[in-house]
């Protein structure tokens, strides 16, 4: 089902109760030398974990950009999977993992007092996200610190646009005594 309707087609399926959030992902592909019907994804920009995707499987694919990586570069891509029939009960239920493996909404990331970092760490400690012992929150002890790179769509209202964005950010390990 397209994510774009006219005003028409819009009411239609919000009153048919046929609305249904699109299984998308961003990442790098490259040919598949050895089955000329799919071809190799990675999700996000990490060159390495290729999945071998059957070109039936995909709806629409949108060339975003051209990622480096190392000594070349893939084309980054954001493709949208075709609904598994209603009769595939596995593809249907891998279909739904994929839909809830998305990203936390932008605003998660930023405006919190302590960046990215901050509002992420406290998130996942249970705090409120006000800070990274900045007074303004619980104060957490990082036991150890690891990044984490995904996407993440930023909404831009006043153009009614979704953009994809990769961010990466440190994430703090904690423990509480």
């Amino acid at each position: 089902m397209p994510s774009t309707f006219t005003g028409k087609e819009f009411a239609k399926h919000l009153s048919a109760g046929t609305l249904k959030q699109q299984i998308v992902k961003f990442g790098m592909v490259k040919k598949h030398d050895e089955d000329a019907t799919a071809i190799w994804f990675s999700e996000g920009t990490a060159c390495g974990s290729w999945l071998s995707i059957p070109v039936e499987a995909i709806e629409e694919v949108t060339l975003v950009s051209h990622v480096k990586c190392r000594d070349h570069e893939h084309p980054l891509v954001r493709i949208v999977f075709k609904e598994p029939p209603a009769d595939d009960k596995v593809g249907r239920a891998l279909a739904e993992l994929a839909r809830q493996s998305g990203t936390p909404p932008v605003s998660v990331l930023s405006g919190a007092p302590g960046g990215a970092s901050g509002a992420i760490a406290q998130r996942r400690a249970g705090g409120s996200g006000l800070g990274l012992g900045l007074g303004a929150g619980p104060s957490l002890t990082c036991i150890a610190w690891h990044q984490e790179c995904r996407w993440v769509t930023l909404y831009i209202p006043s153009l009614n646009l979704n953009v994809p964005v990769y961010v990466c950010y440190d994430v703090c390990d904690t423990f509480e005594p």
